[in-house]
């Protein structure tokens, strides 16, 4: 596994903490927005599972919609 991939997985998990976090946030206000967590569940699941098939085939393609936020991120991983 590279420097990129660690990035990307460091980068998704990071993204994952905050939205779950602002989620359980939100449905404690508004409850019947509990259907949002799960559906953000299964596409951070997605996610992690195109990150490993792209780790595992040492292919250097970020992933959808917030990978190429964190190509260049994380400086202290170099």
């Amino acid at each position: 596994m590279s420097l990129y991939h660690l990035k990307q997985g460091f980068g998704l998990l990071l993204t994952g903490i905050v939205v779950n976090t602002l989620g359980y946030i939100v449905i404690s206000i508004i409850t019947p927005l509990a259907f949002i967590t799960n559906i953000i569940g299964i596409v951070f699941l997605i996610f992690v599972v195109l990150g490993v098939f792209n780790a595992l085939n040492q292919e250097r393609t970020p992933l959808p919609i917030i990978g190429h936020l964190f190509e260049n991120q994380f400086p202290f991983l170099d």
